[in-house]
């Protein structure tokens, strides 16, 4: 209950962003129901409570059991870049489809180990997932393609999100104050995650290209 926060909780569970992240998911509502579940939350809580976001917790089915690993990897990038604090639930981690599994040590090698080791890496070592503003970026494909920045006034990152299950090939479209620098020249898009060579040009209009449910993170290095 909002109430709570005004004097007991900090944080409480952000169900809003679940269910319209499962309905998105699911085909039952278009992608800008995530935005959706962030407008609850600051219209129906006081001002600096905390959200805790997630995918998984004791009452709910394993992520990945109800929609396969693509889609699991797609909604963990969304959770650990987006504001409030993410949630990992015990086996989460190793990519669990048991509800109550048996760990050992070995599944610290397994990829989704990796793979989420990455993306606290990431969290932690840029502040501005954290504490920078988010900013939703346009594109011409805005029921498949979900894309947005996360700064503050020295760093940029570029968050860009498949939720269709082909490869998609969309523009971004920056809108006037968006970018931190004003042309190519002075600075561009670096892939840090899935980590590669790409890099994309810094400027109003950019073309990109993601597999089925495919995800990438990009970091502005300036020249």
């Amino acid at each position: 209950s909002p109430a709570y926060h005004k004097l007991q909780f900090d944080m409480s569970y952000d169900t809003d962003f679940y269910g319209n992240l499962l309905d998105v998911l699911n085909g039952k509502k278009p992608i800008f129901a995530i935005d959706e579940g962030f407008g609850k939350t600051v219209m129906n809580y006081p001002p600096g409570t905390l959200s805790l976001r997630y995918l998984e917790n004791h009452d709910l089915k394993r992520f990945r059991k109800q929609f396969g690993a693509k889609r699991t990897r797609l909604a963990a990038v969304l959770l650990f870049t987006i504001p409030g604090t993410p949630l990992i639930y015990y086996g989460q981690e190793f990519g669990s489809t048991a509800q109550f599994p048996d760990l050992s040590r070995k599944d610290e090698f397994s990829p989704w180990f990796k793979f989420y080791r990455k993306l606290i890496k990431l969290r932690r070592k840029n502040r501005v997932f954290t504490q920078g503003e988010l900013s939703k970026v346009q594109t011409d494909l805005p029921q498949k393609i979900y894309a947005y920045l996360r700064q503050d006034s020295r760093h940029q990152f570029l968050v860009v999100l498949n939720f269709d299950p082909a490869p998609q090939s969309a523009t971004l479209l920056f809108e006037k104050g968006q970018l931190l620098v004003s042309n190519s020249e002075e600075g561009h898009w670096v892939r840090v995650m899935p980590k590669n060579s790409l890099t994309l040009p810094y400027k109003p209009s950019v073309k990109i290209s993601l597999p089925g449910y495919g995800y990438a993170v990009f970091q502005l290095k300036k020249l």
